[in-house]
Formats: C-alpha cells, sequence, structure tokens
C-alpha cells in the first residue's frame, strides 16, 4: 500500500469508494468525482488516496480552519461547503479531517508494508 497525493484520474474511483464505504449514506452527501477534483483546485496539499494492487483502496479529505472551541457543534455537510471545501481557510490554525474512507475489504491491513511517499511539486 502507498498513500500518495490525489490526482484527477482517481476522481471516478474514489467518488466510487464513497459508495462502498458508506452505502446507507445519501447520494447528496457522500463526496462525489466533481468535488474531489474542485479539492485539488482549492487545497491539493491536503488531499491523499491510498493505493494497493487493486487501485484506490482508501483516502482523507482535509482542510484548513479556524475552529472556536468554545462553539465546538457544527453539521459536517455545513463545515466543508456541501462538499465543495468552499470553507478551506488558506491560514487557518487547524487541519480538519473531513473524510478518511477505507475499503471494508482492507480495513485492518496496516502494518509493516504501509509506507508514505513523499509529497512533492
Amino acid at each position: 500500500m502507498t498513500v500518495q497525493p490525489i490526482q484527477p484520474r482517481h476522481a471516478r474511483d474514489l467518488e466510487a469508494l464513497q459508495k462502498v464505504v458508506f452505502p446507507t449514506l445519501a447520494a447528496a452527501d457522500r463526496i462525489m468525482a466533481e468535488q474531489y477534483l474542485r479539492h485539488l483546485d482549492i487545497f491539493p496539499e491536503g488531499q491523499f488516496v491510498l493505493m494497493a494492487d487493486d487501485g484506490v483502496i482508501g483516502s482523507t479529505t482535509t482542510m484548513r480552519t479556524t475552529f472556536d472551541f468554545d462553539k465546538p457543534r457544527h453539521r459536517f455537510r455545513d463545515s466543508f461547503g456541501g462538499g465543495w471545501l468552499t470553507r478551506h481557510e488558506p491560514a487557518g490554525d487547524w487541519l480538519y479531517g473531513l473524510d478518511m474512507s477505507i475499503h471494508p475489504a482492507w480495513r485492518g491491513r496496516g502494518g509493516p508494508g504501509c509506507y508514505t511517499v513523499p509529497v512533492t511539486r
């Protein structure tokens, strides 16, 4: 397994992964391919994919934000602009992990074979 930055070519596979990982979630609440592409426009440094021989098996979506710990309640969908990452604050104090998805067949397989790839531009 390798962790690498999401690339535009991963968007459709990531949308399909959302359906497998969150089968009971309404389609409007899952992240779609177009939204993943928008995330790359807004904050590419915060989007990662987990790859294996089977292709895309996991992902994470993050954004930067300023969080008010005195008012911690918010709706998830509102927190990142309905899935479009429009609430990302480039100078935000916190990295907010919005979504982590691992294909059910690959859960619990971490360990020595898992490593990260350095992010370069």
